[in-house]
């Protein structure tokens, strides 16, 4: 049995909603099938983190889970904003603010192989794979809440303002990295210590004989990300032709 999807007082209005209701439902199932692979991810990294402190005793890798904690707040803030569209200037202000403050915690977790050492517990490629898990995970974390942050402001300005944005916010990832990394700065530490971090950070800029590498870093991590969330939402809007099914591919014919 065939059902219309039209109605005496106009079809057209009924298909709309038709439409609108199964793409609903597409994106809530694509978004749950997104977050069962994050949560298999994370669950893997954390095991194989256990697994080493039982085998060893040794809590040595147990700051990748913290870091990996505090790469998921930008994601959770993000989330959060994402759900709702209609936000007050203030709330969406605040909750920027706090999601910037956070968002250099995720691509952080790439520079924790510095801690990379020989073990006579652990054989070498298990702790190299053991941090790289968790980097994995804290970029999968970082590419998610970034597209939360396009999705946000989509409408609110216009197409060329965004990219820019997009790349200022990424430059001040970078930038966050290295000040973590070497200026040993937490985010909180933006709460209690704004002048002082303001002040290094222009330090750094105009005397970087005393930071080396700053400009190196920035420069390296930003081009990283860049290209890394530039290919992946590239992908995201077009697809890889030689990657698409048989119905994709006549979908775009």
């Amino acid at each position: 049995m065939r059902v219309s999807t039209t109605s005496p007082q106009g079809g057209q209005p009924l298909r709309g909603e038709v439409f609108k209701t199964i793409i609903m439902i597409q994106n809530k199932i694509q978004l749950r099938q997104l977050n069962l692979y994050l949560l298999i991810s994370v669950s893997f990294s954390m095991s194989m983190l256990l697994f080493r402190m039982l085998l060893t005793g040794s809590l040595y890798y147990v700051f990748l889970a913290w870091n990996l904690f505090l790469a998921f707040i930008p994601l959770w803030i993000s989330s959060r904003l994402v759900k709702k569209q209609n936000h007050r200037w203030y709330h969406l202000v605040l909750a920027g603010s706090l999601w910037l403050l956070f968002l250099p915690n995720a691509p952080y977790i790439i520079t924790d192989f510095i801690h990379l050492e020989d073990s006579r517990f652990v054989p070498h490629w298990f702790d190299l794979m053991l941090i790289l898990t968790f980097a994995w995970n804290g970029l999968l974390f970082w590419l998610i809440t970034m597209f939360h942050f396009n999705t946000v402001i989509e409408n609110r300005i216009n197409p060329k303002l965004k990219f820019l944005l997009t790349q200022f916010i990424i430059l001040l990832s970078a930038v966050g990295v290295y000040l973590g990394r070497y200026g040993r700065f937490n985010s909180w530490d933006a709460f209690f210590e704004p002048i002082g971090i303001i002040g290094k950070v222009v330090y750094m800029i105009f005397h970087p004989a005393h930071f080396p590498g700053f400009y190196g870093m920035v420069i390296a991590v930003y081009v990283f990300l860049a290209l890394l969330f530039g290919f992946i939402d590239k992908v995201r809007q077009t697809g890889i032709p030689e990657l698409l099914t048989q119905n994709q591919r006549h979908e775009l014919k």
